[in-house]
């Protein structure tokens, strides 16, 4: 059986046509025999067109999460006061927690790795998302999740047993979330 562009009446495949001066370029004799354009542009290289692939939302998170980690290191800011806390959240009504804590990171590894993940699956998912319902989906899960550990430990520092007093409650509430002392 004949490929169909060699069968009788069936469309040929385009030629290829070297390019010509008057397609609006100049060439010049670089080497005998050789034709090289006058005025060469430069290919982007792989990390460029990489990180131009990457959309506005994924690339504006990951900034912020390593410009607060470098303010965090240089500046030496006690990330205990924007980690999650169920007490500081629950009986300080410090409710920016629920979305500081989503952002700092404990060291170079855990930022390198969440970034790292961050970047790969956030740059797909924007890109299937949309930029603004993907920014309202990570503000959404990061207040519900941190929401969700609030009253898992509210609930459990509640109905423990022993645990009667404002006091014990908060104390066992900073004991849970390893965030430091806030009673």
């Amino acid at each position: 059986m004949l490929p169909a562009h060699w069968q009788s009446g069936a469309p040929q495949p385009p030629r290829y046509k070297p390019p010509t001066a008057s397609a609006g370029r100049r060439f010049s004799m670089s080497s005998p025999g050789r034709m090289a354009p006058q005025q060469q542009q430069q290919q982007p290289t792989r990390l460029q067109e990489t990180l131009s692939k990457i959309p506005l939302c994924t690339t504006l998170i990951t900034l912020l999460c390593l410009i607060l980690q470098l303010c965090a290191v240089c500046l030496d800011w006690n990330l205990n006061q924007y980690s999650i806390s169920p007490a500081a959240v629950v009986y300080d009504h410090e409710y920016y927690r629920l979305i500081t804590s989503a952002y700092f990171h404990l060291g170079f590894f855990h930022i390198a790795m969440n970034m790292l993940s961050f970047v790969g699956i956030g740059a797909w998912l924007e890109s299937k998302m949309g930029t603004l319902y993907f920014f309202l989906t990570i503000l959404f899960s990061t207040v519900m999740t941190n929401g969700l550990y609030i009253g898992i430990c509210y609930f459990l520092g509640t109905f423990a047993e022993g645990k009667n007093t404002r006091e014990d409650k908060c104390r066992w509430l900073d004991q849970s979330s390893k965030s430091g002392g806030r009673c």
